[in-house]
């Protein structure tokens, strides 16, 4: 994306700086890359949007693995996605493939705390907040829609083939089961450690069925089971 502005004519001030002007005017220096070009008396300031290339490789690798798992996601299609050379992948992610899907891996992990702290924030109780977080993996544009975990997919392919991507998965799962352990322990429910388990373990197997059946009745009922497995 590009924009551009004129700024007044420049009348020999040697003190007019320029690239300071298009920072004032365009108020997103870190962002924007500037050409200057003077004609005519006139200072022409040319912004555009810097392109954060590892990113958008992280992100496009993201949605390959979420629907095509680990061995369904091409280097080809994500840089073709992308729009980049080959060699720009490279030169972000020096060791290849699995480097770019563990960094995938993370970005999803985020994303899907982020999802977690947002729905539990200010809920009236634990239940309240652990039903939020079954309900964060349903389609938010129809709930009968289940969109399931985004670690699933590549964990049950990779699991018995690629023990560096196994540890990968594993790690992501343990984070969040520490977040949803370090909530419990902030509400003062006792066994939190154990709690959080039972709900991943419960929630993983909920989200499996419901994805083969395409029927969110196996995730309300986890809902319906959740305020139990807090008050024991």
């Amino acid at each position: 994306m590009g924009f551009s502005s004129i700024i007044g004519r420049i009348q020999g001030d040697k003190s007019y700086t320029p690239i300071k002007v298009a920072r004032r005017v365009f108020n997103d220096s870190e962002n924007l890359t500037f050409k200057i070009i003077r004609q005519n008396g006139l200072l022409f300031i040319f912004a555009t949007m810097k392109r954060d290339t590892r990113q958008e490789l992280i992100e496009a690798t993201a949605t390959c693995i979420k629907t095509k798992g680990y061995y369904g996601t091409g280097i080809t299609e994500i840089i073709e996605t992308v729009g980049v050379p080959k060699g720009s992948l490279y030169h972000h992610f020096k060791k290849g493939k699995d480097e770019l899907v563990e960094a995938a891996l993370d970005f999803l992990a985020q994303k899907q705390s982020e999802k977690f702290v947002s729905v539990m924030k200010g809920k009236p109780n634990a239940a309240e907040a652990l039903k939020a977080v079954v309900d964060t993996f349903k389609s938010q544009d129809n709930a009968q829609i289940i969109e399931g975990c985004p670690l699933a997919t590549l964990t049950l392919e990779v699991s018995g083939s690629n023990e560096k991507m196994r540890k990968a998965c594993s790690a992501q799962y343990d984070y969040w089961q520490k977040g949803i352990e370090d909530y419990l322990v902030y509400k003062n429910i006792p066994e939190a450690a154990q709690k959080a388990e039972s709900f991943f373990v419960q929630l993983e197997g909920a989200l499996l069925l419901s994805r083969a059946h395409q029927n969110p009745k196996y995730l309300e009922q986890l809902k319906s089971q959740i305020e139990n497995l807090i008050n024991t």
